[in-house]
């Protein structure tokens, strides 16, 4: 076999590889990276709302309590072993499973006051946690559970997604070890929350939830190439709004740009 011949055979092959790629490039429906900056920014759907005063304190939560006419009874306070906090001359005070808001009201009662002459919040989360796992910012780790959220208050609060993840493939599973009951999962669908402004799968988290985030059959592919293919892939990103011929053809644009001038080229992508 000559060389020409077999040089031939070799840009035939890597021809047939690239297209193959770029067919895989162009099967998502949804492109990550809108759906993140939707995510991240301000026009997510819902309006933002405070959880915090809903979130149940368990030990070894941190408290900071105000009270100007109280003022030794206030600082801040650890949740003691036995589920309660020291109030000083107050003496003790049981918080373990009780609401932010509930502290507020038996506060006010004991420090006989109104309600809005006191404050509490939780200044550290240190008893309850979610854990999340896949292409999420961060990857995996326990993020303190600071609140009853939504899928899509708790994604923006760790970071978002990385630009491997895919809209699609989102689960929350709840294993409900405590209650001995068998675990659930839930489909998260971002694409339907945000286009469609479909809030079913849009479920509130709960302590020791997991969530799992997939990542896209691109990126999956991508990193079974040889270092040379995967940068061409790193060159530009899926673009929803383009049709899939002309997605195509960017992609292409930028992988048979490698093989030199006179690389094959794809119906409507221009000379170089």
């Amino acid at each position: 076999m000559g060389y020409r011949e077999r040089d031939s055979r070799c840009n035939a092959n890597r021809f047939a590889l690239a297209f193959l790629c770029l067919a895989l490039s162009a099967c998502s429906s949804t492109n990550p990276r809108k759906i993140d900056r939707w995510l991240m920014g301000a026009n997510r759907p819902g309006i933002p709302r405070d959880v915090s005063k809903e979130y149940v304190i368990r030990t070894p939560d941190v408290l900071e309590i105000l009270c100007e006419s109280e003022s030794e009874a206030g600082g801040t306070k650890v949740v003691g072993i036995d589920g309660a906090i020291d109030l000083g001359p107050k003496g003790k005070f049981q918080v373990d499973g009780l609401s932010v808001r509930e502290v507020y009201r038996q506060l006010a009662e004991r420090f006989e006051v109104p309600e809005d002459s006191v404050f509490v919040r939780v200044a550290e989360h240190r008893s309850q946690f979610v854990y999340v796992f896949g292409e999420i910012v961060g990857l995996q780790r326990a993020v303190p559970y600071q609140g009853p959220e939504t899928a899509v208050e708790f994604l923006k609060r760790v970071g978002g997604l990385t630009r491997h993840a895919s809209p699609e493939k989102i689960q929350v599973v709840r294993p409900h070890v405590a209650q001995g009951k068998k675990a659930e999962v839930f489909a998260i669908d971002l694409p339907a929350i945000f286009d469609e402004n479909d809030q079913a799968t849009n479920i509130i988290i709960e302590p020791l939830d997991q969530v799992y985030v997939g990542q896209t059959r691109r990126s999956v592919w991508q990193k079974c190439l040889p270092p040379w293919l995967q940068k061409c892939f790193e060159k530009t990103e899926p673009n929803h709004a383009m049709e899939p011929l002309e997605g195509l053809v960017e992609l292409a644009g930028h992988m048979f740009g490698d093989f030199g001038p006179e690389a094959p080229r794809l119906p409507g992508q221009p000379k170089p």
